[in-house]
């Protein structure tokens, strides 16, 4: 079993907040569902499989944000417990910044392959919640076959013209993101 208890900006028990169950299954396989908390801001999930074939995370939203804890395994002989602490949000971005970014090009018969990584890291108190519809990314023009690569995390990376759009939240702390995409090779590059 999981007993989870939420915790408002305030410090006083969530009632009726909703609170998320991520599953990330040993090949890759990924499942969540939503559930509210009750009256004391607790929830308890009950019979879920025990062991290392499985992952769980815990979520809770607030405007926008999504505050997780990290990513735990259920022992054979004992269950979780985790507290969740809403904390304010902002989409004031003077605390966020790129502490490490990286680079990766591998040559292919016909085709670039570029790894991008970036660190991010919020040195406020409250989330950053990215604007509405997301940060615009720019790439290359010529650029195809984005990838972003999916963590159990509030970022995500949605391909759109000229590059891709980023959206989510930022809690405080630090974030990794990778991303990748192919060029075509030849030509004046």
């Amino acid at each position: 079993s999981i007993e989870v208890r939420v915790l408002g900006v305030d410090g006083a028990p969530a009632a009726n907040a909703e609170i998320e169950l991520a599953t990330l299954g040993s090949l890759g396989q990924r499942e969540k569902e939503s559930f509210e908390t009750g009256p004391d801001g607790r929830y308890r999930f009950e019979g879920l499989p025990t062991g290392s074939k499985q992952a769980y995370r815990l979520y809770v939203r607030l405007d926008g944000a999504r505050l997780g804890t990290s990513p735990f395994r259920l022992p054979e002989s004992q269950g979780y417990r985790a507290t969740l602490r809403r904390l304010p949000t902002t989409r004031d971005q003077t605390r966020l910044f790129m502490m490490l970014g990286q680079l990766s090009i591998e040559l292919r018969d016909d085709r670039v392959h570029v790894s991008q990584y970036a660190r991010l890291t919020n040195a406020g108190s409250e989330i950053y919640v990215f604007p509405e519809g997301g940060l615009h990314v720019a790439l290359p023009d010529d650029h195809i076959a984005f990838q972003w690569q999916q963590q159990m995390s509030d970022q995500r990376g949605e391909a759109v013209d000229g590059g891709f759009r980023l959206s989510g939240s930022v809690p405080p702390g630090t974030v990794e993101l990778v991303w990748s995409f192919d060029l075509p090779r030849g030509g004046d590059r």
